[in-house]
């Protein structure tokens, strides 16, 4: 049975990195919560900064960890990173990122190559430093950049990897040059999920681990917040946090919405 103060809600948002999974498992307890949510009529939806797929590839690897998903239910930055190029008529990218982020890309219309007009900058499994070095360069001669988000960490299994936040910061030091982010918290995140899911903002909870990705994101979209314990984020960070930023809730982990 639902905890009471989470029975009003219709839509239930979930991050995947530090939420749901350590990428390669779920974490403990999650199954059943998303179980039990579906069971009784509750609508699941998962909501990530992870550009390593396309949302096709995200809902596959959620499948193949036992929660069944349709592809209609996930939104990654990848979408978030086409919508901006699409709305600003940039065809031609350079892309820091993964194969599945370029192939998302490339099957929407969007040239991958090395004479851009754009540099996008997304997670990599590992940094590649080459790739680092020939966005610095355009990036240093007036090709602007984007970015997928500003976490500097993320779980791989039992370890933490680099995040694309650290990438994003060596670049705009080396060249004096901001980069913009599209991935939550940006208004353009906000916007995108806004008019592709429609939800009632009064019926919709965000579960997440990152405090100045998913919390305020979930506060600034309207929704109510449930901060999770089970990533990088510490409940100590909190109290530095501007009073319209913080969580509805804070959960040890996803089990606790459970009686």
């Amino acid at each position: 049975m639902l905890v009471r103060g989470f029975q009003k809600y219709d839509n239930f948002v979930f991050d995947l990195d530090g939420t749901i999974w350590y990428w390669d498992k779920l974490i403990p307890g999650v199954k059943e919560a998303i179980e039990y949510l579906k069971k009784i009529g509750k609508n699941v939806f998962y909501l990530t900064n992870n550009t390593v797929f396309g949302p096709g590839g995200f809902a596959k690897k959620l499948c193949s960890l036992g929660l069944d998903t349709d592809v209609s239910k996930v939104t990654c930055a990848s979408e978030f990173i086409l919508f901006y190029l699409k709305e600003n008529n940039i065809k031609n990218v350079f892309v820091i990122g993964e194969n599945g982020l370029k192939d998302f890309l490339k099957g929407n219309g969007i040239v991958v190559t090395e004479n851009p007009d754009c540099v996008v900058i997304a997670q990599e499994v590992e940094p590649d430093e080459e790739a680092m070095r020939t966005a610095i360069e355009m990036i240093s001669r007036g090709i602007p950049a984007i970015g997928s988000a500003r976490g500097r960490a993320w779980h791989m299994g039992d370890i933490f990897k680099t995040g694309v936040g650290v990438t994003i910061e060596k670049i705009e030091e080396a060249t004096g040059k901001k980069v913009k982010i599209v991935g939550k918290p940006s208004q353009l995140s906000i916007d995108y999920v806004r008019s592709k899911y429609k939800f009632n903002p009064e019926k919709t909870i965000l579960f997440g681990d990152e405090l100045t990705s998913d919390i305020v994101f979930a506060n600034r979209s309207g929704w109510d917040s449930a901060f999770v314990l089970t990533g990088r984020d510490k409940i100590e960070q909190v109290e530095e946090m501007k009073e319209e930023d913080k969580p509805d809730f804070i959960l040890e982990s996803l089990n606790e919405i459970l009686e």
